[in-house]
């Protein structure tokens, strides 16, 4: 009874970390996938046209820009967290200052195609006037794109150090008055539909400075940080190495968007279209709390192994999968009962709603299970297994579920119902996987992979050990 009471009390106190470091996360997450349902909101007051063409363009922005600078940073998850844990604090503002100038670079590329997306799309075959409408918002998005890296790369950095609530302070100040100047631009200026998105701009501006002032003021730089150096150009390839397969790790973002741009292609496209933009905005919304969890226990499990702590990882993450069976029931009934109401937030059109209210059934069943297997990516992540993960990625979502969603769209006529039916199959996949992989974690080879990473000595990384051991056999003695 009493080992049960200590094992409950381990349990109960990891739970708590957990949670004191994925609910500010998930309050910094949701505000900023806030500004762009705001801004639908606000374009779907003005008519179904432009809410396809803004839901259309956000996705491309989320496919082609935004998922590509969060899958990037998603490197210092591991790099920065494993430094940290290890206390190689120099090292981590290393990492700080080469991600943002990473981040920076890849901009160019995502402005240029954003610029000139209007063929592309007329190419794939999008109706013109859609085509256009949507290239336009695009366009308007492009001076926040920088902006945006820049916060994304800082978040990271802080984030990984357990540093939580600056960038939960940055993006819910900034949520706040998003709608005063979406409002401002879209209903009262001769921008229209388009004006949501140069508001979505300065919210992105707003957001990475005010978050930079918390950071300066607070002095949360100090002790890893000195100032712009020559450091920033070392170390890419290791940069790259965990940051592309992160950001391959994110083939189910990109999957879900491919998904909503196939609905252009559907009979009544425009109706189409916007029930699917619905659809992932609230799922993305839902997302979030899940991410929260994950982004949290990546940084548990990444400070744990750069501390040489093996059983204190593995203990993280068996309770971080146990929080995300509750979430996952949560959130799964939630959208079940409120399936009638969400799509209300976004149109008053009687045939859209009936659609959308369809749609939100497989929504309660498909957020479950995508709240598992994110939660489990965050562990993967934290051990430095990206490189696994994208194999599992690619066949659960671009060999089983987008050509199930054609299958059941296009071929069995079930529309947007069946383009939903295809990503749950495949999130189904990828949580069973990702399941199988973090049950069979090494736990002490992370440890030493993690100790690699940061660099020091193998006579360093044995006295770390040596200490751990003789903390962890006093601890079991008392």
């Amino acid at each position: 009874m009493q080992s049960l009471r200590a094992w409950a009390g381990r349990d109960g106190a990891e739970a708590k970390r957990l949670i004191s470091l994925g609910f500010p996360v998930f309050a910094a997450l949701a505000s900023n996938r806030g500004l762009s349902t705001i801004s639908l909101s606000f374009v779907g007051k003005i008519g179904s046209s432009e809410l396809a063409a803004a839901g259309l363009a956000t996705s491309l922005a989320n496919v082609t820009g935004d998922s590509v600078l969060v899958g990037i940073s998603s490197a210092m998850q591991t790099l920065c967290g494993q430094a940290f844990g290890a206390k190689a604090l120099k090292e981590v503002g290393n990492w700080w200052q080469r991600a943002v100038l990473i981040l920076w670079m890849t901009c160019i590329p995502i402005s240029l195609l954003w610029w000139f997306m209007e063929p592309l799309l007329l190419l794939i075959g999008q109706e013109p006037d859609v085509a256009h409408m949507t290239n336009m918002f695009l366009r308007c998005r492009i001076p926040g794109i920088f902006a945006y890296a820049l916060f994304q790369g800082t978040q990271a950095y802080l984030q990984s150090q357990g540093i939580v609530y600056p960038s939960m302070i940055s993006s819910i100040a900034v949520c706040l008055i998003h709608p005063l100047y979406t409002w401002g631009l879209t209903y009262h200026t001769s921008l229209s539909y388009t004006g949501a998105a140069f508001a979505y701009s300065i919210s992105n501006t707003l957001q990475a400075a005010l978050l930079l002032i918390i950071v300066y003021v607070a002095g949360y730089q100090r002790s890893t940080f000195d100032g712009v150096s020559g450091e920033a150009f070392k170390g890419w390839w290791t940069f790259f190495k965990l940051g592309l397969p992160s950001l391959l790790m994110l083939g189910e973002w990109w999957a879900s968007e491919i998904v909503t741009i196939a609905a252009g292609k559907l009979p009544q496209p425009q109706e189409s279209l916007a029930a699917m933009s619905i659809f992932q905005q609230t799922n993305a919304l839902s997302f979030m709390l899940p991410l929260g969890l994950s982004i949290a226990v990546g940084i548990r499990v990444a400070n744990e192994l750069g501390a040489g702590q093996a059983a204190r990882a593995k203990h993280a993450a068996l309770v971080a999968m146990e929080m995300s069976f509750v979430l996952a029931a949560t959130l799964g009934s939630t959208i079940f009962l409120a399936r009638g109401q969400v799509g209300r937030v976004f149109t008053g059109d009687s045939e859209l709603l009936k659609v959308t209210a369809r749609v939100m059934i497989l929504m309660a069943g498909y957020i479950g299970c995508d709240g598992l297997q994110t939660v489990l990516g965050g562990i993967l992540r934290g051990t430095g297994r990206q490189a696994t993960a994208v194999p599992v990625i690619f066949f659960s979502y671009f060999v089983l579920a987008l050509p199930a969603s054609y299958l059941f769209a296009f071929v069995l006529h079930w529309g947007v119902i069946g383009l939903s039916a295809g990503m749950f199959l495949g999130t189904i996949c990828n949580s069973i996987i990702y399941a199988i992989l973090c049950i069979r974690t090494d736990w002490q080879k992370g440890v030493e992979e993690a100790l690699e990473r940061t660099g020091k000595s193998k006579e360093e990384q044995k006295a770390l050990l040596d200490s751990n051991d003789e903390e962890n056999a006093h601890s079991e003695d008392a």
